[in-house]
């Protein structure tokens, strides 16, 4: 018995899925009525492909977030084992989290490493992309200069800057010495610690936000600058009427994810300063990783966790409602 042929939608845009079918009628219409040549066609396709993929991660990223949050909620009810549950506690370990020093202590530490960094690493990246994004000759060696540290390793970094941070040979110390200034600890002084921490993590993150500011800068039209020239609007008037508004989408995603980054630092303080000196350094990750994995205690571990989730949720809805908005032109 012969089987049914499927139509030219079914076989050129079967694997879409059939929640998008929809997708492949409409785009089979437009292409048999004249509408799309060979490269609209190509490039249509190619969103419609785009914007399938790009709701599976979000979709499938958000069960994930929502599947860990559910199970660190669980935990936080159980005295911990690591790799198991113990005996069944209550809120015992959401009442202690709250009654802990410590946690208050580590969970303002991370607060104040992000008030640090975020600001000024959104800032040079907008700078640092406001200058490479003209095209000159040698710009692509600035940018590839600027995105290096973004792919080297974060400890190999922490190593590097731990050593150019130290007192009596490193690097920076030797710097200093040439206008006078003496020896530094910048690594066991509790008011230097942090931010030369924020320093060095600016350092090694700015490069990925310049990327996505100039890519965000690449995305702008043209004739918005040549307008508003002809208007006499001078760079500083056409920075804050045309680029910074329709930069918003952009920006909230770098503020968002910068901050949420600023939040869970962890690697830095492990290689460097081990929570030193006296807390100065002991960020709220590293403080949730001593009581899991050094204490052995898991629902505690658990209960910090689920407390920083509902924090950074809370945080990037403000976020969102500060930075969200559509600028039509």
């Amino acid at each position: 018995m012969a089987q049914r042929q499927p139509g030219p939608s079914h076989r050129r845009f079967g694997d879409l899925g059939p929640l998008h079918y929809t997708h492949s009628i409409g785009l089979q219409i437009a292409r048999e009525r004249g509408f799309l040549d060979s490269a609209q066609d190509r490039l249509v396709k190619g969103a419609i492909r785009f914007d399938i993929a790009r709701e599976h991660i979000v979709t499938d990223g958000l069960l994930v977030q929502f599947k860990c949050g559910c199970f660190l909620l669980a935990q936080g009810f159980f005295e911990g084992l690591l790799g198991g549950f113990g005996d069944f506690v209550g809120l015992k370990n959401y009442v202690h989290a709250f009654e802990d020093d410590l946690f208050v202590t580590s969970l303002l530490v991370a607060i104040k490493f992000a008030l640090m960094k975020v600001p000024a690493q959104v800032a040079l990246a907008l700078l640092l992309a406001l200058f490479v994004s003209r095209e000159v000759r040698g710009m692509g060696a600035i940018r590839t200069i600027i995105f290096i540290p973004v792919v080297t390793s974060l400890v190999v970094g922490s190593l590097l800057w731990a050593m150019m941070y130290n007192k009596d040979l490193g690097l920076i110390q030797s710097l200093l010495g040439v206008f006078g200034i003496g020896h530094t600890a910048f690594m066991s002084n509790p008011v230097l610690a942090l931010p030369s921490m924020v320093f060095m993590m600016v350092w090694k993150e700015v490069g990925f936000s310049t990327i996505i500011f100039v890519a965000g800068l690449k995305g702008i039209p043209a004739m918005f600058y040549d307008a508003a020239a002809i208007d006499g609007a001078g760079r500083i008037r056409q920075f804050f009427a045309i680029t910074l508004p329709l930069l918003k989408p952009v920006l909230l995603f770098v503020v968002v994810t910068q901050t949420i980054s600023a939040m869970q630092v962890f690697i830095p303080i492990f290689v460097m300063t081990q929570g030193g000196p006296f807390y100065a350094t002991d960020a709220i990750v590293y403080y949730i990783y001593q009581n899991g994995f050094q204490y052995n205690d898991m629902g505690y571990a658990s209960a910090m966790s689920f407390i920083v989730l509902v924090l950074l949720v809370a945080v990037s809805g403000l976020q969102f409602n500060a930075l969200k908005g559509n600028v039509d032109y």
